[in-house]
């Protein structure tokens, strides 16, 4: 049996300590409350403080082996909603891997927040991407035999 994992650590800017106090706080409510319960991976990220930045800000440090990139960016968007965070873009990168071979066990992607607003700057998926890039090619190609064919005729 192949375990999978999905891998990912970033670090959330934040406005103050009470900030980032009151973003892990709504977090472990929220997994308290049940939020996430149709979604296991819901609390199998850790979001802890890490340390001061080199501004003074402190940071919280988001990471996990097997968390949801989903569950993450909703954190982040209700801490940019709250006010909790630095303004700025912030990034999410994440990779997708298994313990045995397989062929749709990898991948990855990444998403940006903006973290004035809370809204999603932009998304990518790696294997979505992968798939349009090759659909793209094979209708180029499609295209110029149809080119030739309609050519030699």
């Amino acid at each position: 049996m192949a375990d999978y994992f999905t891998r990912f650590s970033a670090r959330l800017p934040m406005k103050c300590e009470e900030g980032l106090h009151e973003a892990l706080l709504a977090l472990e409510e929220r997994r308290n409350a049940g939020e996430g319960d149709d979604d296991p991976s819901y609390g199998r990220f850790d979001a802890v403080y890490d340390h001061l930045d080199a501004g003074g800000k402190p940071v919280v440090w988001i990471h996990s082996r097997a968390g949801s990139p989903d569950n993450v960016v909703a954190f982040v968007q209700d801490c940019a909603e709250r006010g909790l965070t630095e303004p700025g873009l912030w990034t999410l990168i994440w990779s997708f891997d298994c313990s045995r071979p397989r062929l749709d066990a990898y991948g990855g992607g990444a998403c940006i927040v903006d973290l004035k607003t809370g809204a999603i700057v932009d998304r990518l998926d790696l294997r979505h991407w992968a798939n349009v890039q090759i659909a793209g090619l094979h209708a180029a190609e499609r295209d110029a035999a149809m080119l030739i064919g309609e050519a030699s005729q």
